[in-house]
């Protein structure tokens, strides 16, 4: 056995699997192939020691300033920094920037949908910081009772997403009470890029992970309107060197969504619908029906008893879900499948419900699989 042969052996399953997981996304080949680039063995250290600590930056240099004016381009913001190496990353940068020990922060209640990272036992605990909570309710944020002088800052990181919150009204609040918001978009960040979910034009910090519903290499961003002096405050306290290999991926990838986001954002919302009211058709109950299920890349299925053993019975079908009946179409809708596909799906995840047999499915599975491997909504295939 070798790290090759394991490799190897997942990637041969994994072509094999439909991946609903809503979390992740496939890169297309050209922005793998700059994953390999000699850029991931170089270092770039800015405004350090004069104007660099490092020789030999000056194309790492231009790569960083087109990246960034790409990114302010595609998110209309008037700042960008490309370095955090995760999402998560770019949220303890942001935190670490604006906040001090003993402040207070606002941020989306897990129940409603939050990210847990920002709650008091993640980050914050880390920090000092004293977290109070905001529901929401597909997509209604309850401002009543909120005190929003309270909080140093306001952080809303929605992860189970189906209604995205309508941030515009708390946004404007915090900004006359010139207190930072802060909108994690990790998840929905490709759907804003598409222009499928609007924010608010002014808004101070956006931040997110770059390969969720958004199709580039695993790491982070941060967008800014406001308190771009963050570019310069993580450098040596979260971010060294930032992998410009990664950097220049992600450009690539935002050059793509540049040129087919819209198209590719609009698909994976009529996915998202048709997958969900299907499986809800066929009986297993989806969330949020009287609102037509979702406006994301999310579709949220009730627990019901067994939903652990029905999870594990489809990935053994090579259907790939997370533990938390979350359902995703960013992945199925990069490989070119559409409504037609999302029908065949919700059938296929039905008979793993019903108890058939599971080496029939399987082969189901993986011939739907291998019939849609072209990764869609680039410069190669371009719909």
């Amino acid at each position: 056995m070798s790290v090759k042969d394991i490799v190897k052996r997942h990637e041969e399953w994994r072509h094999r699997c439909l991946n609903l997981i809503a979390s992740e996304n496939v890169m297309s080949d050209e922005v793998r192939t700059l994953l390999t680039s000699d850029l991931g063995h170089r270092y770039s250290l800015r405004h350090y020691i004069d104007d660099n600590f490092y020789r030999g930056t000056k194309y790492i240099e231009e790569l960083l300033d087109y990246g960034e004016a790409l990114a302010c381009k595609l998110f209309h913001v008037k700042y960008s920094d490309l370095k955090p190496i995760s999402g998560h990353i770019a949220g303890l940068s942001t935190l670490m920037f604006l906040t001090n020990y003993g402040d207070s922060i606002l941020t989306l209640d897990i129940e409603s949908g939050g990210y847990p990272g920002y709650t008091k036992d993640y980050l914050p605990n880390r920090l000092g910081l004293n977290v109070d909570y905001i529901k929401c309710n597909n997509g209604e944020l309850d401002l009543d009772g909120i005190d929003i002088n309270k909080y140093k800052v306001v952080i809303i990181a929605p992860s189970l997403v189906t209604f995205p919150p309508r941030i515009e009204k708390l946004s404007k609040i915090c900004k006359e009470s010139n207190i930072p918001f802060v909108y994690d978009a990790s998840h929905i960040l490709g759907l804003i890029a598409g222009n499928a979910i609007k924010v608010p034009d002014d808004i101070d910090i956006m931040l997110g992970s770059t390969h969720k519903s958004f199709p580039g290499p695993q790491g982070g961003i941060i967008l800014m309107n406001r308190y771009e002096d963050i570019s310069d405050f993580i450098t040596l306290k979260t971010v060294d060197n930032p992998h410009y290999n990664r950097i220049a991926a992600l450009i690539l990838a935002m050059e793509e969504m540049s040129e087919f986001g819209r198209a590719y954002a609009e698909q994976i919302v009529k996915n998202s619908k048709t997958l969900a009211r299907s499986l809800d058709d066929k009986g297993i109950e989806v969330l949020g029906r009287e609102l037509d299920y979702t406006e994301t890349h999310q579709i949220l299925l009730k627990q019901f008893d067994n939903s652990k053993e029905f999870i594990y019975k489809l990935e053994e079908a090579n259907i790939i879900i997370d533990n938390g009946l979350r359902l995703g179409t960013s992945e199925v809708t990069r490989r070119g499948m559409k409504e037609n596909e999302m029908k065949h799906i919700a059938e296929l995840i039905y008979k793993v419900y019903d108890n058939a047999d599971i080496s029939t499915v399987r082969k189901e599975i993986e011939g739907l699989a291998s019939t849609f491997n072209a990764i869609h909504f680039t410069f190669t295939v371009r719909s």
